[in-house]
């Protein structure tokens, strides 16, 4: 393994998520799961990360981010739209992982589950993925 004398975006990239990894592993035996929060801002010396830490339910889910989007959905029209729940959109699977309440614009949270990166998306969005599967 090389030193890393200078940090870039690749670099930064990389060693975020193998501190997820590292962190999920250490953490998933004591029931909790780790999310990174907001972005990565790094200089050629130092990043800066922001992570939580949650107490999953005996599915593994986070219980917090579960019930606010729970609360969300069913105010939204997305009741039948369950947390954890996979949609197919623009050709790739998507897991249902959360509800942002301070982003009306695209509130729902979802993780490509190949790749496991997050992506924020409309409730109009996630209505036409359940439309085309033939849910609604």
């Amino acid at each position: 393994m090389t030193k890393i004398t200078e940090l870039d975006r690749k670099i930064v990239a990389r060693l975020v998520e193998e501190l997820n990894e590292v962190m999920s592993t250490a953490l998933e035996q004591y029931g909790l799961v780790v999310e990174r929060k907001g972005s990565v801002s790094y200089g050629p010396t130092e990043f800066n990360i922001k992570f939580s830490v949650n107490v999953t339910n005996e599915g593994g889910e986070n219980t917090r981010a579960k019930e606010i989007y729970e609360l969300h959905a069913a105010a939204n029209g997305l009741a039948d739209v369950e947390f954890g729940r996979v949609l197919l959109m623009n050709g790739d699977e998507r897991r249902v992982i959360g509800w942002n309440p301070k982003a009306p614009k695209y509130p729902i949270i979802l993780e490509d589950v190949r790749t496991k990166t997050q992506y924020k998306t409309t409730i109009r969005s996630v209505k036409r993925a359940i439309e085309r599967e033939g849910l609604v």
